[in-house]
Formats: C-alpha cells, structure tokens, sequence
C-alpha cells in the first residue's frame, strides 16, 4: 500500500515537471501594438501661371541674355495682351491725339525722351516711383527714353524691345549718386516682388563695335500687377538696349 502510493506521488511530481518544461519551451507572443500612420510630406510642383515664362518672366533685375532675355518675354506679354507697336509717325500721332498714350510729366520727373509718352498704366506707376524718389531726397527722377517706333531701335537694341508698345522707359542712373541708385535698386526689386514692373539694369551700349558705359534702368510695366513674384539677380557683363 505504501509502495503504491509512493509511486502515485513520483508519478505526480513527474508530471508536474513535464507540464512546467513545456510551458516553458513555448514562445511568448508580444503584445501587438496599434500601427500609428505616417504623414509622408509631397512636394506640389509650382503653380503654372501668367508669371511663367510662356508669357513674363519671373520677376527679376537683370540683364539681357543669358536664358530667355526679358525682353523676348515682355514681347509675348504684349502679343498675348494685344497691345498695338507703332510701327509708323501717323499711327504714333493718331493714338497721341485719341488720349491712348499719355504724356509723361509730373513736377517729380525731367523727361527727355523723344517722344515723351507711354501707356496709362506705364505713367501711372512712373508718377508714383518719381514722387518717392523725390521724397527720399533724390531730386527729380530722369526719363531718358520711352515711348519709339519700331523702325527707332538702336542698332545695338533687342529685336522684342516693347518700347514701341509704350509699355517701357529708361531712366538715367549716371551721375545720381551712390545713396539714390541704391535706393532705385531696392525700390524696383520691391515693386518687382509684388509684380508690378520688370526691371533691368544695364551698364553698356556697342558703339562701333566698341563697349561704352550705358548705366540706366529700363523698366517696363505690365497693364495691371501680376502678383508677387520670385526675384533673381543676373551678373553685369550683358550689353543690349531693349
């Protein structure tokens, strides 16, 4: 009897060891943990827009050349918005005598172009920047070109001048000090910002095959803002005279 019972409890007790063997040699499974999502950033391409160079380029103080110039984007700018060129005299003095062009003049400005007259929205924004300039301490902002006919393009100036859409004029740098071209500089590299004028600054002109200092500023307006725009400046190496 008590053999029987002593082999009941080895019996026991090796069954408790297996079972614990067992349990042991089983692999725990981690608890899962809920998979939290991703944020994964895409890049959106830029907006395709009228600041493109299918019609402008992006805003900018440069020079002609180098990439697409300025000046052939300012030509599809008027061609897209239909602005006329005054190829002839007669055609220049019928749009004069209508109230088309308009007159530079303001007690801001000395103008000494040729013909002394450009688009509305051109002396619109030409009347404002002589008043602040004048306001800085400047004098009186200089004009020395605007409004040519097509047949009046120097010989040294781009073929997409918009100069006789009336859309475009120089203004004198020479001799305005440094202080007042910093100031035209900062001035238009604003306005440019904000879509307004496209601006270039040029240093030379080719007089008989020879470089000759030329500093001015051409600028160009477009008949109503762009909006802001991006700005990039260009080197000072470039001769041309849109």
């Amino acid at each position: 009897m008590f053999k029987q019972l002593l082999n009941g409890l080895c019996f026991l007790a090796a069954l408790l060891i297996s079972h614990s063997a067992f349990a042991n040699s089983v692999p725990t499974t981690a608890a899962t943990q809920p998979v939290t999502a991703v944020s994964i950033p895409i890049i959106q391409p830029l907006p395709v827009d009228d600041k493109t160079p299918a019609l402008w380029l992006i805003g900018r103080v440069s020079l002609v050349g180098g990439e697409v110039s300025s000046s052939e984007q300012q030509f599809r700018y008027a061609a897209e918005k239909q602005v006329p060129f005054m190829a002839n005299e007669a055609e220049y003095q019928s749009r004069v005598s209508t109230g088309y062009f308009v007159r530079l003049e303001s007690p801001f400005m000395d103008v000494h172009a040729r013909r002394p007259y450009a688009l509305a929205s051109t002396v619109a924004f030409m009347t404002e920047m002589s008043e602040a300039y004048y306001s800085f301490g400047c004098g009186r902002l200089t004009v020395k070109d605007a409004l040519r006919l097509s047949a009046e393009r120097p010989s040294n100036g781009s073929v997409y001048s918009v100069h006789p859409s009336g859309m475009a004029v120089d203004l004198r740098v020479r001799d305005i000090g440094e202080a007042c071209e910093s100031w035209m500089n900062s001035y238009l590299l604003e306005k440019e910002a904000e879509g307004r004028v496209d601006a270039t600054r040029e240093y030379w002109k080719m007089v008989r095959g020879q470089k000759v200092p030329n500093p001015h500023f051409h600028l160009v307006v477009p008949l109503e803002p762009r909006g802001p725009n991006l700005i990039q400046i260009a080197d000072n190496t470039s001769v041309g005279a849109p």
